[in-house]
């Protein structure tokens, strides 16, 4: 199963692995458990009213390309919205599920992101992945002047808040079972005073610092005890049983949206170009049924102006007809 589906249809795997440990019964508990702790969450930030909702882009630069991607799938954008955020594009209908960025739109979603998601692989010459932000901002465009508030106030986030002694993060592993706690961390990286105790699992918040992995594992971290204040816990069966905060509506509306094109209010974007975008494809669509409504009356008044000749012409054949018929004294 991709893991582009909806977040929670992953967690299945869970059940499914248990057959092999005749171990049914604890899985489908398990299963139950996180469930519930992913729709809890979701249903408290239902209640965030949708001008005080956080925007959040997810991207990708690819090297092999070139060029910045935005992560537009069905995953990517349910876990966001779900999460009492919103996901870019802004605006327009049909856009694919990972479209290039041109530079100048890339720009827009940098100054209207209130939350930066980054997958970009970064490499070393050892293969192991590494973030180093210096690069990421270059790539980014923005490497003097002033900053957008994103940047400044620090919430560009990796991946790899936990990995291995290989640099390997447990984001690809551990996450498709376990999606309500990428669900807190992107409630945490957007609305820190819902739960202020919150540990993030997922996300890096020490990129913007070029300080690598938070947390690096090996063989002695996997264990159960949760009392345990010298090693990372993993495997732990971390599912949060926090209180439900029903009351909480987020925090004070973010500044308006700035700039053209799907990254922004809409419209056209200057110097865009890669971006696609359904604002444009609906553009496109609209002139199509324009020039075809057009086409079609042109025809049928033409039909008609040929039909109306016709009956005229055959109107002065019948009465010539009928004088040749009737005869002369």
């Amino acid at each position: 199963m991709s893991i582009e589906v909806a977040p929670l249809l992953r967690v299945e795997y869970i059940k499914a692995v248990s057959l092999f440990f005749n171990n049914g019964v604890q899985a489908s508990a398990t299963y139950n458990k996180i469930i519930e702790a992913y729709n809890n969450v979701k249903a408290d930030m239902a209640n965030i009213p949708q001008e005080n909702k956080r925007h959040i882009g997810w991207v990708k630069y690819d090297f092999s390309r070139s060029t910045w991607t935005l992560r537009n799938t069905p995953f990517t954008r349910g876990i966001i919205q779900d999460a009492g955020g919103i996901p870019f594009p802004l605006v327009g209908d049909g856009v694919a599920s990972n479209p290039d960025i041109s530079p100048n739109d890339f720009k827009i979603l940098v100054t209207n992101a209130d939350v930066i998601i980054d997958q970009t692989e970064f490499k070393d010459d050892k293969g192991t992945y590494r973030s180093v932000y210096s690069r990421w901002l270059e790539l980014a465009g923005f490497t003097g002047g002033v900053n957008p508030r994103v940047l400044d106030l620090r919430k560009v986030f990796t991946l790899d808040n936990t990995v291995n002694l290989d640099g390997i993060n447990d984001y690809q592993y551990r996450m498709p079972s376990r999606p309500d706690l990428l669900l807190r961390d992107l409630v945490a990286a957007q609305y820190p005073t819902y739960d202020p105790y919150y540990k993030k699992r997922f996300l890096n918040e020490n990129f913007p610092n070029d300080g690598g992995a938070t947390n690096k594992l090996g063989p002695d971290n996997c264990y159960q005890d949760l009392t345990a204040t010298d090693k990372f816990p993993y495997n732990s069966g971390d599912i949060t049983d926090a209180p439900r905060n029903y009351g909480f509506t987020g925090l004070p509306a973010p500044p308006p949206v700035v700039g053209g094109g799907i990254y922004g209010i809409g419209g056209d974007s200057q110097g865009g170009g890669g971006s696609g975008g359904g604002s444009k494809t609906t553009s496109i669509i609209i002139a199509v049924v324009c020039v075809a409504a057009v086409l079609g009356a042109a025809f049928a008044f033409a039909f008609y102006k040929w039909s109306r000749r016709a009956k005229e012409d055959r109107f002065i054949e019948l009465e010539e007809e009928m004088n040749n018929e009737i005869p002369l004294n």
